[in-house]
């Protein structure tokens, strides 16, 4: 089932870390993308390639990793929180039915 909670900062980070990045090509600390790297490149390795050694572009690429934990930390934090409450929930009856069986 979608978790409507994550949703928030899944639509949030994308929009935050592509203006950090454009904002550092822009202003000259980030190179700009040259190379057209495989998708599966990991990252930090993936911005260096692509921007043919910028190590601006790897330092961009870190914070905006950073910026998108901070992001998404206080939302999973609520869904983890709701999801241990569910569960909680559910094991109540359960707990309550295997008290009853044992008197």
């Amino acid at each position: 089932m979608l978790n409507p909670i994550l949703a928030i900062p899944f639509i949030i980070t994308p929009l935050v870390t592509g203006t950090i990045g454009y904002f550092a090509t822009v202003m000259g600390f980030a190179g700009k993308a040259v190379v057209m790297v495989p998708w599966t490149t990991p990252p930090i390795i993936n911005a260096w390639l692509s921007t043919a050694g910028s190590m601006g572009a790897v330092v961009t690429q870190i914070i905006c990793i950073m910026v998108s934990v901070l992001i998404h930390l206080p939302f999973v934090k609520v869904a983890a929180r709701r999801a241990y409450a569910a569960e909680a929930k559910n094991q109540q009856p359960e707990l309550a039915r295997n008290q009853s069986e044992v008197l």
